[in-house]
Order: C-alpha cells, then structure tokens, then sequence
C-alpha cells in the first residue's frame, strides 16, 4: 500500500502504484492539483529527487530532470520542496497579474509550463536544503536561481 513515507524497491515501483494512486485522490477530490515529491537513494549515497504533479491539464513531472546530490542531512527535504513549489507558484500568479490559478469548474489548472518550473525550483530547494546540517538552511534565492 502506498502512502506518506512508503518506501518502494525502485523507480518503476514508484511509477506503477504511485501515480494511479495520486490521479484517483485528484479524481476523488474534484480537482485540485495533487503534488507529491520523491526520492531514490542509491548504493553510493546519491539521491535523486523528482515531483509530480496532476491537475486539470494532467501529469506533470521532473522525472526526465531528476535533481541528484549526495544529501549532508536527511531533513528537511520535503518541506523545503513545499515552500520552493508554493513560493514558485505565487510568483508565477503575480507575474501573470493573478490572484489564484485558473480554473475549469472546480478543476485547477496550473498550465505545463508552470507546474513543471514549480516543481524543477521544489527539487533544488530540497536538496539545497539537505546541504546544511541542522534546522535550517542557508539556501538563498540567488542559490536557487
């Protein structure tokens, strides 16, 4: 069963139970956009960070851009990726003068393009995050830019 924390044997475990799972709460839900991080650690400590996210216009996805770094600590990651995803998702409305996403009904759309720049800036955050030992982090915009 997955959920919050589910550990899976490889990436195409992931691909296989995951995402039916993620595109039926987005069904269940009527609509908002449902995004998920994820990470493979690999036999030489290397991690490697990828996201999806579906709303109305989809699947999006960084997993043909995976971030790979080889993490200093462990915490922080996921809600590292939460705020780069929030906060690259307000600047991207107030950049096209809007004050919520666009909607079609009660589904939201994001748009390809910034979904996918959401979640690319997310996966550096979390691993610029996992850079610093301890509770925070001393990543920069300038850093994730």
């Amino acid at each position: 069963c997955a959920r919050a924390g589910a550990v899976f044997a490889d990436a195409e475990a992931i691909e296989d139970q995951l995402l039916p799972l993620l595109q039926a709460i987005h069904t269940r839900l009527a609509g908002p956009a449902v995004a998920c991080c994820l990470k493979q650690r690999g036999s030489d400590q290397r991690q490697k960070r990828w996201s999806v996210l579906i709303d109305s216009d989809g699947l999006h996805s960084t997993s043909s851009t995976p971030t790979v770094h080889i993490p200093k600590d462990d915490c922080g990651g996921g809600s590292a990726w939460a705020a780069g995803v929030i906060d690259s998702l307000s600047r991207g409305l107030v950049a096209a003068g809007r004050a919520q996403p666009c909607r079609q009904g009660t589904v939201v759309t994001l748009g390809r393009d910034h979904a996918a720049s959401a979640l690319r800036n997310g996966d550096i955050l979390a691993a610029l995050a996992q850079e610093s030992i301890g509770d925070h982090s001393t990543a920069t915009r300038a850093d994730l830019e």
